[in-house]
């Protein structure tokens, strides 16, 4: 079986007035306007990272599961089998906080989908959630299987909270035979 190539980039932001709760904004000291979530944004580049044209990071998927540990948060995704191939089937990816912390609801959440043998939809917002809350998000991607051993690879942008914001993208790829 082989290894899933995982790297998750973090961008940590400390907020500058102490301890604050939940991810309320932080009212600037330079008297300009607040209009985004309390987080930094995310570098331009991913070092160590191979990304592919589309933007999604390639991983050397393992099998039809895969659970990425992440900072304060697990994610884990499943491509379930389709009845006959070619057919339709579901890949589901489930990002749960924890440590104390909570999926920041004022930054947006991003799930890249890329598939061999399969076709996904490219690109899902928090809005297209199955189930989100500050405990977890969940979605459930239709995807139709093309051919045998299809793969999905997919990256997964969001910030978890406690006093302080922290951004991360987390990769993860699954297949099945």
């Amino acid at each position: 079986m082989s290894v899933i190539l995982v790297r998750s980039v973090l961008v940590c932001s400390a907020l500058a007035l102490g301890a604050l709760s939940g991810c309320k904004k932080t009212p600037p000291t330079d008297g300009t306007a607040n209009n985004h979530p309390a987080t930094t944004p995310e570098p331009q580049a991913d070092s160590g990272v191979a990304v592919a044209d589309s933007g999604v990071a390639v991983a050397a998927p393992a099998g039809p599961h895969a659970e990425v540990p992440g900072e304060h948060c697990t994610l884990a995704a499943t491509l379930n089998a389709p009845s006959a191939v070619p057919g339709q089937t579901t890949v589901e990816v489930k990002l749960e906080a924890r440590d104390g912390f909570h999926i920041n609801e004022l930054d947006e959440v991003q799930l890249q989908l890329e598939g061999t043998n399969a076709t996904v939809r490219a690109e899902l917002a928090r809005t297209d959630a199955t189930e989100s809350s500050q405990d977890g998000i969940r979605f459930m991607v239709p995807a139709q299987v093309t051919a045998a051993s299809p793969s999905v690879r997919g990256r997964l942008r969001f910030s978890v909270c406690a006093s302080v914001c922290i951004r991360q993208r987390l990769s993860f790829a699954v297949a099945l035979p």
